[in-house]
């Protein structure tokens, strides 16, 4: 038995933990042996060693005991279960109640943005709508625009099988006739026009791509503002005076506002000066 225990101790490659558990198994008796004087006097080197690996043993015991304790998986008591379920239940409530706060807030936003349109229809059904005769038709009417007088109303028209430009008198209730505006190698869009209609601009596109032009009912002349500029123009507006006009410009790589002023010479479109 000293023998092997010797040889076991000897041998480097062997683990820590089968050093011990041999260690233990072989070594164990000799304290008995010693005392009762039986051991030969081969033994006691082998006592020394036993002594000497005590601490060791019991540090390599505890670290395996805590190892186990990681390794063993946890048993679920009925106590723990009802922990567990108690959470959930929390938790379920608390999501409920967010989604409950989320509807309403959403309900009552909306009501609130509601509320201003219910009013602006109330609004307009007390002052009264009006449609005046020959103003409509069968086809697309769109982009309408009042002269600074009210007087008169300029849209675009998809009547007759083409898109046009017309001029409606509200007090007459008539259209008025517009001599070399609408061109069948031109379409006009985005109208705009003075005090009382006398200047109208617009964009046309019969040079192959969209110009400001104006036109005088006056002279029945028809005018390109744009004729010197480069890039792409859209959306114009007129002053009321007739003097001024405004225009969206991409000729810088983006869209830009434009201003022209026709001068002092030209004849304004004052409202003092008509009936």
């Amino acid at each position: 038995t000293g023998a092997l225990g010797m040889t076991i101790f000897k041998t480097p490659r062997l683990p820590v933990m089968r050093v011990e558990l041999l260690a233990l198994a072989v070594v164990q008796p000799l304290p008995l042996l010693a005392l009762s004087g039986l051991a030969p006097p081969t033994i006691a080197p082998l006592v020394e060693l036993q002594s000497s690996l005590l601490p060791t043993m019991s540090i390599t015991s505890r670290l395996t005991t805590q190892m186990m304790r990681l390794i063993t998986l946890p048993t679920l008591t009925k106590e723990a279960v009802g922990r567990f379920g108690h959470r959930i239940r929390g938790w379920l409530v608390i999501g409920f109640s967010l989604l409950l706060i989320t509807a309403i807030s959403y309900f009552s936003c909306f009501a609130v943005r509601a509320e201003p349109i219910a009013l602006a229809a109330i609004s307009l059904n007390s002052v009264g709508l009006i449609n005046p005769q020959g103003l409509n038709s069968t086809y697309t009417d769109e982009h309408p625009v009042l002269s600074g007088s009210g007087r008169f109303l300029a849209f675009i028209s998809g009547r007759d099988g083409r898109r046009r430009l017309m001029l409606y008198d509200l007090q007459s209730e008539q259209l008025v006739d517009l001599p070399w505006l609408n061109r069948r190698d031109a379409i006009a869009e985005h109208p705009s026009i003075s005090n009382n209609a006398r200047y109208i601009v617009y964009v046309a596109s019969d040079s192959g791509r969209p110009e400001v032009e104006l036109y005088d009912r006056v002279t029945q002349l028809v005018q390109v503002l744009t004729g010197a500029y480069r890039g792409w123009f859209r959306n114009p507006s007129i002053s009321p005076d007739g003097r001024y006009i405004a225009f969206e410009s991409g000729r810088e790589g983006q869209w830009d506002i434009q201003m022209i002023d026709r001068g002092s010479n030209i004849e304004l479109d004052i409202l003092d000066q008509r009936s």
